[in-house]
C-alpha cells in the first residue's frame, strides 16, 4: 500500500466515528419524526372516526356503531380499528411492544359510552430505519474504496513514482555510484528531499576523492619511510658488513700476492685460485643480500615461507649479534610456515624486531631467540578459530615498561638514547604486518626479557610458492 492510500485509509478510519455519531443522531431524528407523524395521523383518524360513530349512534344506537366498526376491523388496513363499549378511562397515545395505540373516547350527552382503539405497527418504521443504515454503510464503504482507488492512481503519480526515483537514487549512492542527479519534478517537500540527497551524494563524492588522494599520499610517504628505515638499518649494519667483506678480502689479497710472486707450485697456484673464487662468491652473496634488503621492489603478495624469511633475517643480523656478544638462534619445528605477503617487507618488519632485541640484550652473554609456531587463534571480530603463523622474537633484556607499551608503535617514539634510534622501526613494522592482515603482540614474560610476536594468517593450500 502506497503512502497516499495509507493517508486516505487513516483519514477514513478517523472519519468513521464522526460518521457513526452523525448517522445515529440522524436515525434518532428520523425515528422521532416518524413517531410524530404516526401520532398526528392516528389523532386525525381517531377524531374522524369519533364523529362517524357519534352520527351512527344518534341514528342506530350502539348496535349501529358496532356494525360500522365490525366492518372496519375486517378490512386489511395499515391501522387496525377496534370498538370497545367498556372504556378503560384512558385517552390519547399509548405505546405497546411493537406498536402505537391511539384511544379515542366516544362521549354522548356527557357520558363516555365507548372508545375507539387505533393500532399501528412499528415494524415498517424499523424496516425503513434498517434500510437507511444499510444504505449509509454501503455508501461509506463505496466512498472509502473509491478514495483508496483514486489515492492509489493519483498517489503513485504525485508521490509514489517520485519516491521510487529517490529510492533508486539512494540505492545507487549506497552502491558507491556518487555524484549522480535525480529528477523528481514538482516544487514540494519531495523536491527539496531530492535536492538534499543530490547535495549529499556530491559531498560524498568529493570526500571520497579527497580520501583517495590522502590515501595515495599516505602510501607514498609510508613507502619512502620504509625505504629510509631500510637504509638506516643498513647503516647500522655497515660495521658488521665491513667485517664480513674484510676477512675474505684479506684472504683474496694474500693468495693473489702469492700468485703474483710466482713462488708457488702449479698445484698450489690452482688451489689459491680456487680459494679466491670461493671468497669472491662469499662476498657476492653478502652484497646481494644487502642490495636485496635495501632496494624497494613493490609487487603483489605471494605465498611465501616465513621460516625462510626468518632464516634470512637471522643470517643477515648474526654478524651484528656476534659483535655484541649476543647469541642469535632460530627455533622452528615446522617444515614450512606458509603466509601470504611480500618477502622484502616481512624481512624488514622481522629484522626491526630482531635488531631491537639484539640492542636490548646484555652484551657478552645475551641471547635472542626467533621461534616460529603454528596456532589456532579466534579473530578479534569473533567467529571460529583460524590457523595462524606466530613468529616470536624474545630477548633477555630489561623488558618493556607498562607505560611504554601503549606508545610503542607510535611514529618517532623511541626509548633509545639520542642518535641511536629514529623511532620509526616498530611503527613501520606494525604497519607492514597490519597491511598483511596480521598484528604484532608485546608481552613481558615472567622469567624476564621482552617478547614481540608477529601473527599472520596461514596461506591457503594449493597456492604456488613465491620464487625467491
Amino acid at each position: 500500500m502506497n503512502v497516499a492510500s495509507k493517508i486516505v485509509l487513516v483519514a477514513s478510519l478517523a472519519f468513521l466515528p464522526i460518521l457513526g455519531v452523525h448517522t445515529w443522531l440522524s436515525l434518532e431524528r428520523e425515528e422521532s419524526l416518524f413517531r410524530s407523524d404516526m401520532e398526528r395521523d392516528l389523532s386525525l383518524l381517531g377524531a374522524h372516526l369519533r364523529e362517524i360513530a357519534r352520527v351512527e349512534w344518534s341514528r342506530s344506537g350502539a348496535d349501529g356503531v358496532d356494525a360500522v366498526f365490525r366492518g372496519a376491523a375486517s378490512a386489511d388496513q395499515r391501522v387496525a380499528v377496534q370498538w370497545r363499549r367498556k372504556p378503560l378511562g384512558q385517552a390519547g397515545l399509548l405505546e405497546e411492544p411493537g406498536a402505537l395505540v391511539w384511544v379515542e373516547p366516544l362521549v354522548i350527552r356527557g357520558e363516555t359510552v365507548g372508545e375507539i382503539l387505533l393500532t399501528e405497527r412499528l415494524a415498517p418504521m424499523y424496516a425503513y430505519l434498517n434500510s437507511t443504515i444499510v444504505r449509509l454503510a454501503a455508501l461509506t464503504l463505496f466512498l472509502i474504496a473509491g478514495g483508496l482507488l483514486v489515492a492509489r492512481l493519483l498517489g503513485y503519480r504525485l508521490i509514489g513514482r517520485r519516491l521510487d526515483r529517490l529510492v533508486a537514487f539512494a540505492a545507487e549512492t549506497g552502491a558507491g555510484r556518487l555524484g549522480q542527479r535525480v529528477d523528481v519534478g514538482g516544487r514540494d517537500e519531495i523536491t527539496r528531499l531530492g535536492t538534499s540527497l543530490e547535495a549529499m551524494s556530491a559531498t560524498l563524492a568529493r570526500a571520497r576523492a579527497e580520501s583517495k588522494r590522502l590515501d595515495e599520499e599516505r602510501l607514498t610517504m609510508l613507502q619512502h619511510l620504509r625505504h629510509a628505515d631500510r637504509l638506516a638499518s643498513v647503516g647500522r649494519l655497515a660495521g658488521s658488513v665491513a667485517h664480513e667483506l674484510g676477512t675474505p678480502l684479506n684472504v683474496v689479497m694474500g693468495h693473489a700476492n702469492r700468485i703474483a710472486e710466482g713462488s708457488q707450485a702449479p698445484s698450489e697456484t690452482k688451489e689459491s685460485a680456487a680459494t679466491i673464487h670461493r671468497q669472491i662468491k662469499r662476498m657476492e652473496a653478502t652484497i646481494r643480500d644487502i642490495l636485496g634488503f635495501v632496494r624497494q621492489k613493490p609487487g603483489d603478495a605471494e605465498r611465501i615461507d616465513l621460516k625462510g624469511v626468518a632464516e634470512s633475517v637471522c643470517e643477515l643480523l648474526r654478524p651484528l649479534a656476534q659483535r655484541r656478544g649476543v647469541a642469535l638462534e632460530i627455533e622452528c619445528a615446522l617444515a614450512s610456515a606458509p603466509v601470504r605477503g611480500l618477502v622484502l617487507q616481512l624481512e624488514q618488519a622481522l629484522s626491526n624486531l630482531v635488531s631491537n632485541a639484539i640492542d636490548a640484550s646484555p652484551e657478552k652473554g645475551g641471547r635472542v631467540v626467533v621461534a616460529l609456531t603454528r596456532e589456532e587463534r579466534v579473530p578479534r571480530i569473533g567467529g571460529k578459530p583460524q590457523p595462524v603463523i606466530v613468529a616470536r622474537v624474545r630477548d633477555q633484556g630489561p623488558g618493556v615498561a607498562e607505560e611504554e607499551i601503549a606508545r610503542l608503535f607510535e611514529a618517532f617514539h623511541t626509548s633509545k638514547a639520542v642518535g641511536e634510534g629514529t623511532g620509526l622501526g616498530l611503527w613501520l613494522a606494525e604497519g607492514i604486518v597490519r597491511d598483511h592482515g596480521g598484528s604484532i603482540e608485546v608481552e613481558n614474560p615472567s622469567d624476564g626479557g621482552a617478547c614481540f610476536s608477529i601473527v599472520l594468517p596461514v596461506s591457503e593450500e594449493g597456492e604456488p610458492w613465491a620464487v625467491s
